[in-house]
């Protein structure tokens, strides 16, 4: 019973390991876009005869670097969220009632038609309601006051 659980135990570490490193590389490349624009900046400015010190190009860059940094690290949880797609993204959108939903009927959201079922008596056609819920591909939709 214990060698399955310290496999299990081990597979997970290999996953969270795994998916630690995928976010340090995806962080590195982000960062090395930023790095790539800052020398052309600075190769531009230097071409142009701008002269900077190079404590202060050093400084600069430091500085930057650290904001970019922080930036980017601050984004890895965006990485691991889910992509709100589908009908659950619809809930709290507003529509247009096309066919009287008495109590079923037809919406029109971002010129797409869907079914759907009014959760608060009848709803003509023509008047606008928001999406609360759905149920299979049908749309819960109430009046909007």
């Amino acid at each position: 019973m214990a060698e399955g659980s310290d496999l299990l135990h081990w597979q997970n570490k290999k996953r969270q390991i795994k998916r630690i490193t995928i976010d340090w590389l995806k962080l590195i490349v982000l960062i090395l876009d930023e790095a790539a624009i800052l020398t052309i900046v600075l190769l531009i400015l230097y071409y142009i005869g701008v002269r900077i010190s190079m404590g202060a190009m050093i400084g600069l860059s430091a500085g930057l670097f650290i904001l970019v940094f922080l930036l980017h690290l601050a984004i890895i949880p965006v990485f691991h969220k889910k992509p709100v797609t589908g009908i659950e993204s619809m809930i709290g959108m507003k529509c247009r009632v096309t066919e009287s939903l008495n109590p079923t009927g037809m919406v029109a959201i971002k010129n797409e038609y869907w079914r759907a079922e009014s959760v608060d008596g009848e709803i003509e056609a023509g008047e606008e309601a928001e999406v609360v819920d759905s149920s299979g591909l049908m749309l819960k939709v109430k009046s909007l006051p």
